[in-house]
């Protein structure tokens, strides 16, 4: 019997939002330590069965079945009254094409269970108990998954990222003659990177930016978006999963590359990240879609306006690596990325800085040692950065300010680690 589990990190990308679906341009990324985790256990069977399991919500538990005999290698779910889970049968599908040839069942195949579970920090939690002084440590939520209210640290990424980690973990450790202790190499994340790229695109329907990919694989880093066109032809529909008969060579021939280099990131000692749950929530596609409209229907203004907003991005991610900008350089750049996001926020008429946000983060940005505030990613409800000097007096005036507005200050930080091998998961 074998046991596999690995980590993988959520993020927060503090500037880049909009701009980092474009190749062109580069993001920078922090991974927090708010982790997913897959445990992946070998059964004696050979039937061909996956059982997967999420036991912090109500009925989410999925057997799936592999017909070995098509090409490509298909997955199933077999109790078709459970609702499915696109992100997690998609990861079997991409994984099993890439280690297996198809046509026939693997000697070395035995099925597996897999139990998902992510830290607490991922979704809005309730009220604590009086009687209790702490959440455990995957705090069962007694709701269903698509119920539940997400904080947007990029809980799918982390869970897909660690479940295919620990599926590739496992399976190679089967197919060798003499297994290893699993571990993790520079060769292997990037084989998972590209896969977990792919399965998570198919699962959402479209290749998005892959940033929340990238730091669950990378950690902190300044990323930059692959080609899309790169994979748009091996994303594949759940029910169907029909792509022909030489897929898993096209698969392996693309999942070999490495897609476009990540540079590694790492906050500054001197400096703290925090982080606020807004509880607002936003629906990002919808966002991005309006931002998209508008682009093509104002691509001399938007070029324009993106180049600016790269120009300080850039300037940012250059100061940080380097260790050399001032806090009052870091600072102007902050507030020149929140001025253009404002600006877009008006132009396309999408809440992606909300005057509510504004307000308070204009009151963040007066407390002494902030160098940078902002709402992450696509901006809109879901939360909000708050950067500044590692000192205990101002900390306590964001906590204090955030807990009069409303808004719940999330115990996560920042973590360079990316993709990990777990040996005792407490």
């Amino acid at each position: 019997m074998y046991i596999s589990t690995c980590s993988a990190p959520g993020k927060v990308l503090l500037a880049g939002g909009y701009i980092v679906l474009d190749p062109q341009y580069s993001g920078l990324v922090v991974g927090l330590d708010a982790k997913g985790y897959a445990t992946t256990t070998t059964l004696s069977s050979r039937q061909g069965l996956l059982h997967v399991k999420s036991p912090q919500f109500i009925d989410a538990e999925w057997l799936y079945r592999v017909d070995w005999s098509s090409s490509p290698i298909r997955v199933f779910q077999k109790d078709e009254k459970q609702s499915p889970n696109p992100f997690v049968q998609l990861a079997i599908f991409y994984i099993l094409n890439y280690i297996f040839p198809s046509g026939k069942h693997p000697e070395e195949w035995r099925d597996l269970n897999v139990i998902i579970q992510v830290d607490n920090s991922y979704y809005h939690q309730p009220e604590l108990p009086k009687d209790l002084h702490a959440y455990p440590k995957f705090n069962f939520l007694n709701c269903k998954l698509h119920e539940v209210k997400k904080t947007g640290l990029g809980s799918s990424a982390a869970m897909i990222t660690s479940f295919i980690s620990s599926l590739f973990l496992t399976l190679n450790q089967l197919s060798d003659k003499n297994p290893a202790q699993p571990q993790l190499t520079i060769p292997s994340k990037t084989i998972i990177h590209n896969l977990s790229q792919i399965a998570h695109c198919a699962a959402q329907g479209k290749v998005g930016s892959g940033f929340d990919v990238g730091a669950a694989v990378w950690g902190s880093c300044i990323y930059r978006r692959f080609d899309p066109q790169l994979i748009q032809h091996l994303l594949v529909d759940p029910t169907h999963q029909l792509a022909g008969e030489n897929f898993s060579n096209e698969l392996r021939h693309i999942i070999s590359k490495e897609w476009s280099p990540v540079k590694p990131f790492t906050l500054p000692s001197q400096y703290r990240l925090l982080m606020g749950d807004v509880a607002g929530g936003s629906g990002t596609p919808g966002m991005v879609k309006k931002v998209q409209k508008w682009q093509k229907e104002n691509k001399a203004d938007s070029q324009k306006l993106f180049d600016d907003l790269y120009g300080h991005v850039s300037t940012l991610q250059q100061l940080f690596v380097s260790a050399t900008g001032s806090s009052v350089d870091l600072r102007n750049h902050f507030q020149s990325i929140r001025k253009i996001l404002q600006s877009l926020t008006s132009k396309v008429n999408v809440d992606i800085e909300p005057e509510a946000q504004s307000k308070i983060l204009d009151k963040l940005e007066a407390i002494e040692g902030v160098i940078g505030t902002g709402v992450p990613g696509a901006g809109g409800f879901d939360a909000q950065f708050c950067i500044l000097q590692n000192e205990k007096h101002g900390i306590e005036k964001v906590i204090n300010l955030w807990n009069s507005s409303s808004v719940t200050p999330m115990q996560v930080g920042p973590t360079d680690a990316g993709l990990s091998v777990v040996d005792n998961l407490q």
